[in-house]
């Protein structure tokens, strides 16, 4: 084996995993507004906690999405306790490397039209938009409490966990 190819190989390998393991949580933007972007690579599931930002009602709404192709609505959160973090977590979705989920963040008291403002409602916590290897019915390897839900979004495409069963 020529070895000049060895470095082409070791360079072109990670790259592919790339957009899996370089943001697995962020704000993003598009035609419906800011939106929270998550992806997990195959195999893996993640999780994450949202603060509330203006200390106010919000509605979360979750899709799965194929690149920039709304597959299907998930799941739909009321959250009343702007004074709470919520957890939610979430598998890979699949195989390709450009399905993931989107959670859009509405004000509780928005009008029907109004763009989906996640930017200014939530704030990501850094230290909790991480992906592992364990999936399950609610994440077991979440700092050690109870496992972290699915449910009410349900972005459990890939192990469809009884709580989210339709």
């Amino acid at each position: 084996m020529n070895i000049r190819f060895i470095p082409i190989i070791m360079l072109t390998f990670p790259s592919a995993l790339y957009c899996y393991s370089n943001k697995p949580v962020q704000m993003k933007e598009d035609s419906k507004g800011s939106y929270i972007y998550l992806a997990a690579q195959p195999g893996l599931c993640g999780y994450v906690t949202l603060i509330n930002k203006q200390q106010q009602q919000i509605v979360l709404e979750a899709y799965l999405y194929d690149g920039n192709q709304e597959k299907q609505k998930l799941g739909h959160f009321n959250w009343e306790k702007p004074s709470d973090k919520i957890q939610f977590s979430f598998d890979s979705a699949g195989t390709s490397n450009q399905i993931h989920y989107r959670i859009y963040c509405y004000s509780r008291f928005s009008t029907i039209n109004q763009k989906s403002d996640s930017k200014n409602l939530v704030i990501i916590d850094a230290n909790t938009a991480k992906t592992r290897a364990s999936c399950g019915k609610a994440a077991p390897w979440a700092g050690g409490r109870e496992g972290i839900p699915y449910k009410p979004l349900c972005m459990d495409v890939i192990n469809e966990s009884s709580e989210c069963k339709k």
